[in-house]
């Protein structure tokens, strides 16, 4: 069993996506490529009622309709359109093929007669819900599913090729020589072309009629051109006028993850990562990934995360285009142990972050990394890695010796020397004589860089047996600590 998703005009309808309120009004697409002047190649039915017909140009139009809008054909937006299609298609069955533009068959083969008519449905409304209204023929051969599919409402299931009898021969979509020589003959339904003999059809009306004839009698079959669906889930549009506003954009961004996220929720996938790339009048675009920390498909998370960063963007020129793209993964299911924790939220804490880092520095929010470098206390801030492997625990022996009890920041101190090694420390309204000390440790980096460091370190004894490290660094002193 085979069925077939129609979406008729498709050009129109893509153009539309984002726009599904212009299709009451009188809108038709023009395509300039191979012809001038640029002829309508398909409009709204409002259009249709004010008298608009494929093939005349955008002027011709206006003077039939003055309300007429007028479109430019968008692959791009075309492109969109048939990715989802395919899309929502391979989450019935693998096998798929893309027959025409905004046409696309499917092999139902091993789905239950009984379910044929649900799948279908779901399927329409699912493509209804990004902005696609769809028809689906279903047969048992793809010639059929096809043409019961341009003339189902929104749906035909054709158990047998009676069931087509009553059309018009014009549901054929025949060359004009064809049509002729079939109404020349009387012939105006489809069962009054499949009750001609089979033997001379070809000699009457050549290969053409011969081919519509098998269709209709069910005895024509292909394989399908397997294709497989797109593996990025994305949306892109050129707009008609500049932007220089948040608002629309935001508006446009926030129906582009209504679209991606439903696909992604219909094929049991999660995003990833977003990849936002914005299209200026000039210049090169702008684009940035935004990794999710907790893969998820959940709208208001995802459009938070981009709403925070385009809070302090600022566009050097007017937008023109704007391109949205997902990449899926399966979702992520981690069992804890019984002693372990995890964020509540980690989309929630990673927007928090984001948005400590526009208001104090991209370098102070984040956590603490040591640096590879003797300099004490040397380290800069990292973004967390929520989904990072494990650390493996080193099993190392237990620490020994006392431990040091740091002052951050270090401690001014006056100490008086005695043969160049402390004798005595002051701090604040407090001294007292040392006693035993060791040192000096000079340590030293960076010497071939302007940033380059030196200090000499001490570890000294009080009289009243407290034990402090020192340093001497730029001609002061300091307490870096003291031993418990």
């Amino acid at each position: 069993m085979f069925s077939t998703l129609h979406i008729p005009g498709f050009h129109i309808q893509s153009s539309l996506r984002y726009e599904p309120a212009l299709r009451d009004q009188p809108v038709a697409i023009v395509d300039d490529e191979g012809q001038k002047p640029a002829r309508i190649i398909e409009f709204t039915r409002a259009a249709r009622r004010a008298g608009i017909r494929a093939g005349m140009t955008s002027t011709q139009g206006l003077a039939r309709c003055p309300a007429l809008q007028v479109r430019y054909r968008c692959p791009e937006q075309e492109r969109m359109a048939a990715a989802a299609l395919l899309q929502c298609a391979a989450c019935t069955s693998p096998c798929i093929e893309a027959t025409a533009d905004g046409i696309c068959t499917v092999d139902w083969k091993g789905l239950p007669a009984s379910a044929l008519q649900k799948t279908a449905q779901t399927l329409i409304q699912q493509l209804r819900r990004q902005e696609l209204i769809a028809k689906i023929g279903i047969a048992a051969t793809p010639g059929l599913a096809l043409l019961a599919a341009r003339n189902a409402r929104p749906i035909l299931h054709v158990t047998e090729s009676g069931d087509l009898h009553a059309l018009p021969i014009s549901a054929l979509a025949p060359s004009p020589e064809f049509l002729r020589a079939l109404r020349s003959l009387g012939i105006r339904r489809l069962g009054d072309f499949r009750a001609l003999p089979p033997d001379g059809i070809a000699a009457r009306f050549g290969q053409e009629g011969l081919t519509h004839w098998q269709c209709i009698t069910g005895k024509a079959t292909r394989l399908l051109d397997l294709v497989s669906p797109p593996e990025t889930f994305e949306e892109a549009t050129e707009f008609e006028a500049e932007i220089e506003l948040l608002e629309p954009l935001l508006f446009m961004i926030r129906r582009f993850l209504d679209c991606i996220t439903d696909r992604l929720a219909a094929a049991w996938l999660v995003v990833a990562a977003l990849d936002l790339r914005i299209g200026f009048t000039a210049g090169p675009d702008y684009i940035r990934a935004f990794p999710i920390p907790s893969p998820t498909r959940d709208v208001e998370t995802l459009f938070r995360m981009l709403h925070t960063h385009l809070e302090s963007f600022q566009s050097p020129h007017p937008i023109k285009s704007l391109h949205l793209a997902a990449r899926p993964c399966k979702p992520v299911k981690d069992q804890l142990g019984l002693f372990e924790t995890s964020l509540r939220d980690p989309n929630q804490f990673h927007q928090t972050l984001a948005r400590l880092s526009a208001l104090i520095g991209a370098d102070r929010a984040g956590i603490p990394v040591k640096e590879n470098t003797f300099r004490p206390d040397a380290f800069h801030l990292d973004s967390p890695a929520f989904h990072a492997a494990p650390t493996p625990s080193r099993s190392s022996s237990p620490p020994r010796g006392l431990a040091l009890r740091r002052f951050r920041p270090p401690r001014p101190a006056h100490v008086l020397t005695l043969n160049h090694r402390p004798a005595s420390l002051v701090i604040e309204d407090f001294s007292a004589p040392l006693g035993d000390s060791s040192g000096p440790w000079i340590i030293s980096g960076e010497w071939w860089d302007r940033h380059a460091w030196e200090r000499t370190e001490w570890e000294v004894e009080s009289a009243d047996g407290r034990l402090y490290r020192l340093f001497h660094q730029n001609n002061a002193w300091y307490i870096d600590g003291i031993y418990d």
